[in-house]
């Protein structure tokens, strides 16, 4: 958040000028078309100098990328989730790669604000990130003081909260919460057996799954769940991306027969 800093800083000292150069002295009948005036100046700087910080932030984000994409392929674990065998197996589940030496932040802002997402907008995330995070450490501190921290009491009562705090905000807001936190939120379709249930309804290797009986999908584990709910061979709408366009494929409930890759993606193709 520093360039926001060191951006409102500027704007101030620059605005400043501005309004001195727009008011050489007193206006004895109070001019409005003065004043609109000097606030027009003063909202054309300010796109200005957002501007040229966002211009800053991309090519910041396209150098941290393409290190992280080197690092990468240098690594001898690199590799991507299968839903029947893990390839990022014993690793935290969303990290991102962090520049050595510094700590990853949990809340990333910038990856939203470069992308388009409005300030109030972000802050409006932040809060709910904040307030997320509280209930977990809550709920948490809560399991361990009396002794059902290592149960599936615990598991279950963190996935109810996750789920009510799902609802709450949103399925749009989570999914940038989800971006901005670095986590995993695509499941995309990474191997299809042939003459399988997936094979013969039509999946290809690369269709990202967005929904699944008409409930988002944000993990494999959330398709898996579902696919062995309701009627066994039922038939269920499911919503993938493909080539840019939302397609709708319908497969009966039950073994699927495709392997499934967690990805992390900015959701460009639901706003």
């Amino acid at each position: 958040m520093r360039y926001r800093s060191v951006l409102g800083f500027v704007t101030g000292i620059l605005l400043l000028s501005a309004c001195q150069e727009a008011s050489p002295g007193p206006d004895p009948e109070g001019s409005a078309d003065a004043e609109i005036d000097v606030l027009r100046r003063e909202l054309a700087l300010e796109r200005k100098l957002r501007a040229a910080l966002a211009a800053e932030l991309v090519a910041q984000r396209a150098l941290a990328e393409e290190t992280a994409a080197i690092a990468a392929a240098r690594s001898p674990e690199a590799g991507e989730e299968n839903a029947a065998e893990p390839a990022n197996k014993g690793k935290t589940e969303g990290t991102a790669p962090a520049e050595k030496g510094r700590p990853r932040p949990w809340f990333n802002a910038d990856s939203l604000l470069i992308r388009g997402i409005p300030l109030h907008e972000v802050e409006r995330i932040h809060e709910y990130f904040g307030a997320s995070q509280m209930e977990q450490i809550e709920l948490q501190h809560q399991a361990m003081r009396e002794g059902w921290f290592k149960t599936g009491r615990y598991q279950e009562a963190r996935k109810q909260l996750e789920a009510d705090f799902r609802a709450k905000i949103g399925e749009e807001d989570y999914d940038l919460l989800l971006y901005g936190t670095g986590k995993r939120n695509r499941v995309v379709v990474a191997d299809v057996v042939e003459r399988s249930p997936g094979s013969r309804a039509g999946f290809q290797l690369g269709d990202t799954i967005i929904r699944y009986d008409d409930t988002r999908i944000f993990r494999g584990s959330e398709m898996q769940r579902l696919s062995t709910d309701g009627k066994l061979g039922e038939s269920v709408p499911v919503d993938v991306l493909r080539n840019g366009e939302i397609v709708r494929l319908y497969i009966d409930r039950g073994p699927m027969g495709f392997g499934l890759e967690h990805r992390h993606m900015w959701p460009y193709h639901l706003r």
